[in-house]
């Protein structure tokens, strides 16, 4: 945890040169050469980078994106410590149940010691998954020393979630239905391992992103501009229950209840993208958004056995 503190204590380290005061449409997004290098003489097959060539950045933030990657350690270790397991949720208690059912004999049977964190958002607001694997964070880093941010829909099937010594998504298969899902690359959602001291060197999740969309784009931008290079693991899979949700929909599935709904709901997905291309411009300084600037606040909490479960009430919800 000491590692954790320090890092907090020394804040977001991105170069300020990426933060210059430019108009957005003078700083043009394109594709990047293929960033999957491993450290040279590595042979680590199971936990190969993630691939970022298909990232739309500016130069400026591909510059620091492969110096990222060019420094990277050889090869993934594991170690033993506490593991704190965030799970954001609103009206996905039957997806929870589920979740905690297959996960908990999980983590037992593998000798693993945990405390999970039911992150609870109220109702009224549209679902800010960062603002609650902030508030989440900000209770775990106090005793855990790595965390999985965990999405309520994702059931192990074949997952390891010893810890790892830099981030890791513990998979390489998703499954939803009947059939094997394709992953959009690069993607870094589902559910992630990282050290206590990673996510705080990053500064956690944006709290701008409402509704769906690009968050978790987001959150990998600001691992890897934080110095470290994310990896997945081959041999896992993960079961995605389904679920009707989109863009259009609240994170419980049902449908707007009128066209002025959708429509909002939509004008916010549509501000998620915008946030994003700004992220990759260079635009956003991530040590002025996050886990150190969390506007939300906990309104309750309560202990049940080896879980805590806390509600949330997000704030800076745009106009």
């Amino acid at each position: 945890m000491r590692a954790a503190n320090e890092a907090a204590s020394r804040g977001f380290t991105v170069p300020r040169t990426l933060l210059g005061r430019v108009r957005r449409r003078l700083v043009p997004l394109t594709r990047g050469p293929q960033i999957t290098a491993r450290h040279p003489g590595s042979c680590d097959e199971r936990y190969p980078t993630i691939a970022l060539d298909r990232l739309r950045t500016a130069p400026c933030v591909r510059d620091a994106i492969e110096r990222t990657y060019s420094r990277q350690a050889p090869e993934v270790s594991f170690s033993t410590g506490r593991l704190g397991v965030i799970i954001p949720v609103r009206d996905r208690e039957h997806h929870l149940v589920e979740l905690l059912a297959t996960l908990g004999p999980a983590l037992a049977t593998a000798g693993i010691e945990h405390r999970i964190y039911i992150v609870e958002q109220i109702a009224g607001l549209p679902f800010n998954k960062g603002q609650l694997f902030n508030a989440g964070a900000r209770c775990a880093l106090e005793c855990c020393d790595y965390l999985a941010l965990h999405d309520v829909d994702f059931l192990p099937l074949k997952a390891s979630y010893a810890q790892p010594d830099r981030p890791l998504r513990p998979f390489g298969a998703c499954f939803h239905g009947e059939g094997r899902r394709p992953l959009p690359e690069p993607f870094f959602g589902g559910v992630v391992l990282l050290p206590a001291a990673d996510l705080a060197r990053a500064n956690g999740f944006s709290n701008q992103y409402w509704h769906w969309g690009k968050e978790d784009d987001d959150f990998l931008l600001r691992v890897v501009l934080a110095g470290r290079v994310p990896c997945f693991d081959r041999a896992g899979s993960f079961r995605e229950i389904e679920h009707p949700a989109s863009r259009d929909h609240h994170p419980d599935g049902s449908p707007p209840r009128s066209g002025s709904e959708r429509r909002a709901l939509r004008r916010l997905y549509l501000r998620n993208r915008a946030r994003f291309r700004d992220m990759a411009r260079g635009l956003q300084d991530p040590a002025e958004d996050g886990l150190s600037t969390l506007p939300g606040r906990i309104i309750a909490r309560r202990e049940e056995a080896t879980m805590l479960r806390l509600l949330v009430e997000p704030r800076g919800m745009p106009e």
